[in-house]
């Protein structure tokens, strides 16, 4: 039965309702009240455990996000960071701007999710200002293939040996990250590759 509840609250509201509804809303009514409190997080791994059996073949979880404080958020406290806002900008386009999606992707990406991870204004400057030079160095190397052809292509033995240390060096980056992605590490090909 609570199951269907469920089912029908994200229905309606979306599959993050689970993030941003508080957890009263989310139990039955038979439920509400028998508790001195709930709270959405690893109690839910918990149940994972003692039931013997993941409900999953493969279980990521993550730290908290804190503010960049390192402070718990908390809407009293107005130190939550609304996703939408960091995509869309708030109501004030000049403290809070819109940075989109790319941003919160590289973001994260950045973080070592295995503990708890912090955002805020700053932070985000520096994913924006991270991206924007990341970017330009991607437009500038494609700008420098535009009109290049396939049959112009050199074999690897005809090539100086620069170009083919770059080639093994590359071919060791990409290792690297298939390695990350792999292991759910992606933030180990950021620190690898961007900073």
């Amino acid at each position: 039965m609570a199951s269907l509840m469920l089912v029908a609250i994200i229905a309606q509201k979306g599959s993050d309702a689970w993030w941003y509804m508080r957890v009263e809303d989310l139990l039955p009514d038979k439920y509400r009240g028998k508790a001195s409190e709930y709270e959405k997080g690893t109690d839910t791994m918990d149940v994972w455990f003692d039931s013997g059996k993941a409900p999953y073949s493969s279980v990521v979880t993550h730290g908290f996000v804190l503010d960049e404080k390192g402070s718990k958020m908390s809407k009293s406290l107005g130190n939550v960071v609304d996703p939408r806002n960091v995509i869309e900008g708030g109501q004030n386009q000049k403290e809070a701007p819109g940075y989109g999606a790319d941003i919160l992707r590289l973001w994260v990406s950045s973080v070592d999710y295995t503990g708890d991870v912090m955002i805020g204004p700053q932070i985000l400057r520096q994913m924006s200002d991270i991206y924007r030079k990341l970017r330009g160095t991607l437009r500038y190397l494609l700008g420098n293939l535009h009109d290049w052809k396939v049959e112009n292509a050199v074999s690897y033995h005809e090539l100086p040996m620069i170009d083919q240390h770059a080639l093994f060096q590359l071919e060791n980056v990409v290792k690297n990250i298939r390695e990350g992605y792999e292991s759910y590490q992606f933030f180990k090909i950021f620190q690898m590759h961007l900073l």
